[in-house]
Order: C-alpha cells, then sequence, then structure tokens
C-alpha cells in the first residue's frame, strides 16, 4: 500500500485529484449533479491511475506475488484472506466474461474510477507475468 500511495505522489495524482475528483468528490449538494458529471468524464483517468500505482506497489513489493497478495488482503479482510481460493478467482473471471455479466461488468468498470478486484489483478499480472507456481 505505501509503494501504491508512493506511486501516486510521484506520478502527480494528488496535484490533480481536486481538478478530476476521485475517490471523495467533496462538493456541496447542489453541486452534485456537476460532480457526478465530472466523475463520469474522468473515471477513465482514475483508472488509469491506479493501474500506475498498482504497478509501484508490485514494485516496491519487489514481486507481483506479495502485490497481489496485500491488494487481496485489502479487498476481503484480513480474517477473510485465509479463506480466499485463487481458483474461485479464477472462475469469477470466466463468469464475468461471459454472457449479460460481461456487459454489466463493462458498465460498471466504465463507470467506476476505482477497478473492480478480479480486473485489477489480472492487469497487474499482465504487467508483471504470471506469479511463479509453489510447490
Amino acid at each position: 500500500m505505501l509503494g501504491q500511495a508512493f506511486g501516486h505522489i510521484c506520478f502527480g495524482h494528488t496535484r490533480v485529484a481536486p481538478l478530476l475528483g476521485g475517490e471523495e468528490s467533496a462538493l456541496p449538494a447542489v453541486l452534485s449533479w456537476f460532480a457526478w458529471a465530472r466523475d463520469l468524464i474522468f473515471a477513465g483517468y482514475w483508472r488509469a491511475a491506479t493501474t500506475s500505482a498498482d504497478r509501484a506497489g508490485i514494485l516496491a513489493c519487489q514481486g507481483v506475488v506479495k502485490a497481489i497478495r496485500a491488494q487481496v488482503k485489502i479487498s476481503v479482510g484480513s480474517k477473510q484472506i485465509n479463506e480466499v481460493r485463487a481458483e474461485d478467482f479464477v472462475e469469477q473471471a470466466f463468469k464475468v466474461s461471459q454472457s449479460f455479466a460481461r456487459v454489466q461488468a463493462t458498465l460498471i468498470r466504465w463507470q467506476s474510477p476505482i477497478p473492480p478486484l478480479i480486473p485489477r489483478l489480472e492487469n497487474m499480472i499482465a504487467w508483471a507475468g504470471f506469479p511463479p507456481l509453489e510447490h
């Protein structure tokens, strides 16, 4: 997480956040429609910023396995991390890529400034390579 945060700082994401919005939009209720439109327009930028910060996190961890484990731990919580099975993630990724779920997932990703966990892990693996299998 520190590597991701440092990546956001080094890449300048924190400097443009007040202008482009982001996770937390702190505008008065009267201007909420403006914040919604702004967040929708710049959601692609924030997804790319998250991806670049994830890459900085991989470099900081010195490996994709540690970075993936940290990301999953943050997403599901430290108490549930031992219950997470890699096979379940593969099955979820397959289901999301099929039929109507694919369209639904695309719309959710398009609107969200933060990529969902499965595509985020896929991006990390695509960039850093598939983690070596443990024997």
